[in-house]
């Protein structure tokens, strides 16, 4: 029989919600970074993003958000894996927005008719898209 190895037990944290969770680890984390990402490829050095200034960012943009009524909407997502895109998720689950992420590689006809389907109100998109 196959032994299991016993792991340290590490405490739970719960959280009302998203925001509460990000401003507790702004506060537990201050100086570690959040994200890094090179905003070319060919950069030395990657731009990185400590865990307050993520918290700054969602913070700012669910404010944008709510005063644009999308707490509780459905709210489209689509674009490459960027912290853009990282930022607009976390700040619509902040306002309470229904995340419906599409992929960027479907056709214009997926696209529109998932989000038909989703009763999405609004959108956020790349450049790209």
């Amino acid at each position: 029989m196959k032994t299991v190895k016993k792991y340290p037990l590490y405490e739970s944290q719960k959280y009302h919600d998203v925001c509460e969770l990000l401003e507790d680890v702004a506060n537990r984390y201050p100086n570690d970074n959040a994200f890094s990402y090179r905003k070319n490829p060919h950069d030395v050095k990657p731009a990185r993003i400590s865990y307050p200034m993520f918290c700054d960012d969602i913070r700012a943009l669910s404010t944008e958000m709510l005063s644009r009524g999308m707490q509780g909407k459905h709210c489209a997502l689509i674009g490459k894996l960027s912290y853009s895109w990282v930022c607009a998720y976390f700040a619509l689950l902040a306002t309470g927005a229904v995340v419906v992420p599409l992929d960027k590689d479907w056709t214009e006809e997926e696209l529109a008719s998932t989000i038909a389907k989703a009763d999405c109100e609004f959108l956020f998109c790349d450049a790209k898209v």
